[in-house]
């Protein structure tokens, strides 16, 4: 009887041992799901901001550039109209 009694304690441990193994793979691969789905997340954002910061140098840019053209077209202006003379009638 004794001999019944400890196999089924042993087989009763086992069978709560892979028990408790396979949650902790399942706990394990659950974390894993959360911290992958935050590094996507993370890295959504980053993609994002740096999307972001580039088009804002892209209007930066075209800014400056339309400064600079309007800065040429009114110097080249003012060059000319120094240069222009009248006719003497």
């Amino acid at each position: 009887m004794k001999i019944l009694i400890l196999i089924t304690c042993v087989i009763v441990f086992i069978l709560a041992s892979r028990s408790l193994e396979r949650d902790k793979q399942e706990e394990a691969a659950r974390k894993k799901e959360i911290i992958d789905r935050a590094m996507d997340e993370a890295s959504e954002t980053i993609n994002k901001r740096k999307l972001e910061e580039h088009e804002q140098f892209k209007r930066d840019l075209k800014m400056e550039c339309l400064i600079n053209e309007n800065y040429i077209n009114r110097s080249t202006f003012k060059h000319s109209a120094h240069s222009f003379s009248l006719p003497s009638w």
